[in-house]
């Protein structure tokens, strides 16, 4: 072996080794990165809109949490619930923004903190629902948070939170129509229009907020379209402003058909469905179908219009299994935020120690008393969270199954108006009666009692109830079962009897079924029922 070649083998284990060095430098900063430097790369991945990422990372932060942390480290933990929740919105995981707000307000409540930013959060959460169930109920209380936002907004002069609260306002009126809120909404824009420095977001969102009052207030869809051409010009190729645009050109396809910009409303859609679907964030997917099925209607295509309507719901079905259930009830999760919630609650009594010991020396009994009290609080507390999470979701479950309609998957029947109204009548009685209660009841036995064909009965089914038979039955069950959990008169009868009560003979359908259409368990429902009656009995005694 010559000399040459003996350098060129040295050369190459010299490179192999400052490779191998060069690598474990770099996992050995990122292993030794600060929280405040993992909060900076969780805040960049959200402004990319790297959502999952994002959310993931923060939560990861807030699992850190722990009661001998220093103030500025469990302030960092706070930020991230926050970012969690944001993130949680963002990917329309709607139970998971309930379990991370619940952390938030018990955090918040174990360091004392007192000031009005969880409200931009409920706020999100009310205005996204509201939207993604077409609820005006719910969309309407998302209005005194967002004002309450607002307000914090101008106090702190944090020009983000005024920008997001001031939309949610907007977007309250757009959607609920309320005339009743204009004055009160143009207060709050000269408000907003003197305390936003930057001059591109001052624009954009007052013409944002004139086009929604040339629409709805002035009836000037021309002017409405002029003001949503200029928003398209000054934001469309920002990715900054990337989830605002979106949402804007959604709203413009309404004032650019009234116009009769039809060209430029089909562009637009389709310039929105490319950006929504590179940023995989399907409230915004979903709102794009709804346009489009808008936009097919009014040019008369109702093809077209039924198809994305089809597709809107699927994705509807999927955000609600999926982003709702699934990773709910997923046994990881689940298990770090337990640890996290039980570290705050230890946290909330260890910094509480010290005065503990000084009122229970020499006086145990009392520290007791003390002590059960404060326990009746937090469970008091954590029993109106879950309340929260559980009226979210039923309202969820009530207003979500008729959405779709189905009178065009009949277009070939025979059946008239007034045939329809008649046999819907005679269903809405059978179904108002105890007989869906009996365990042989099916469409045939329906059909029977009111004397039609299955398929005729099916058809108004569908039509009426925007479902089918075994939906509507088994919803009807199941609340029936939740009457009865409540009522005294059942107290004191097994599950497996209220379930046989209401028409199930299996106790897993039961389950199934309950966790379906309450989004909790049998046993969690009927927990949270007696500690409402005992309650309510306790109420009554002292008075």
């Amino acid at each position: 072996m010559n000399m040459q070649s003996v350098i060129n083998r040295l050369k190459c284990v010299s490179f192999v080794l400052l490779l191998i060095l060069c690598v474990l430098k770099t996992y050995g900063s990122a292993g030794a990165m600060s929280s405040t430097e993992r909060l900076n790369m969780a805040d960049g991945l959200s402004r990319e809109q790297h959502h999952t990422e994002a959310y993931n990372t923060y939560k990861e932060i807030a699992m850190t949490y722990r009661a001998n942390m220093s103030k500025e480290d469990k302030s960092e933990c706070l930020q991230a619930l926050y970012g969690s929740i944001n993130e949680a919105i963002a990917l329309s995981k709607y139970r998971e923004t309930v379990q991370n707000l619940i952390l938030a307000e018990e955090l918040r409540e174990n360091e004392r903190i007192s000031d009005d930013r969880l409200a931009i959060y409920y706020s999100c959460l009310y205005i996204s629902l509201g939207q993604d169930l077409n609820n005006k109920k719910m969309l309407l209380k998302c209005h005194p948070y967002a004002l309450k936002a607002f307000d914090y907004g101008v106090r702190t002069k944090d020009a983000e939170m005024m920008q997001r609260a001031f939309t949610h306002l907007i977007a309250c009126y757009y959607h609920s129509r309320d005339t009743g809120m204009l004055a009160g909404l143009d207060s709050v824009y000269q408000v907003f229009d003197k305390n936003i420095p930057d001059p591109t977001t001052r624009e954009v969102i007052g013409r944002y907020y004139k086009a929604i009052l040339s629409e709805f207030r002035d009836h000037d869809y021309k002017k409405a379209a002029e003001e949503y051409d200029a928003i398209d010009e000054k934001l469309s190729h920002d990715p900054r402003y990337s989830d605002l645009w979106s949402k804007m050109m959604m709203y413009a396809t309404e004032s650019r058909c009234k116009a009769g910009e039809w060209n430029k409303a089909e562009k637009s859609l389709q310039k929105v469905f490319a950006r929504v679907d590179s940023l995989h964030l399907p409230i915004y997917k979903q709102g794009v179908y709804t346009y489009y099925s808008y936009f097919y209607n009014l040019k008369g295509d109702s093809a077209k219009a039924q198809m994305y309507k089809e597709r809107k719901q699927k994705l509807t079905d999927s955000i609600s299994s999926v982003g709702v259930i699934d990773e709910f009830f997923s046994i990881e999760k689940m298990t770090g935020e337990r640890e996290l919630q039980r570290q705050i609650v230890a946290a909330r009594y260890r910094s509480r120690v010290t005065l503990w010991i000084a009122i229970v020396v020499g006086f145990i009994a009392i520290g007791g008393i003390i002590i059960g009290y404060l326990l009746r609080r937090k469970n008091k507390s954590l029993t109106e969270r879950a309340r929260l999470l559980h009226q979210l979701l039923k309202e969820k479950t009530a207003t979500g199954t008729g959405s779709m309609s189905h009178k065009e998957k009949y277009e070939g029947s025979t059946l008239s108006d007034e045939e329809k109204r008649s046999i819907a009548e005679a269903i809405q009685k059978v179904l108002d009666s105890d007989a869906i209660y009996s365990n042989d009841f099916s469409l045939t036995v329906l059909s029977e009692k009111v004397d039609k064909s299955s398929k005729a009965v099916s058809q108004v089914i569908n039509e009426t109830f925007g479902a089918n038979f075994s939906a509507v039955i088994n919803r009807l069950r199941i609340y029936e079962a939740c009457r009865r959990i409540d009522s005294p008169m059942y107290e004191n009868w097994s599950i497996e009897g209220i379930a046989e009560s209401v028409g199930y003979t299996q106790r897993n359908t039961f389950s199934v079924n309950f966790k379906k259409f309450t989004g909790m368990g049998v046993r969690e429902y009927r927990k949270l029922s007696k500690e409402d009656k005992d309650k309510l009995n306790h109420t009554e005694s002292e008075e």
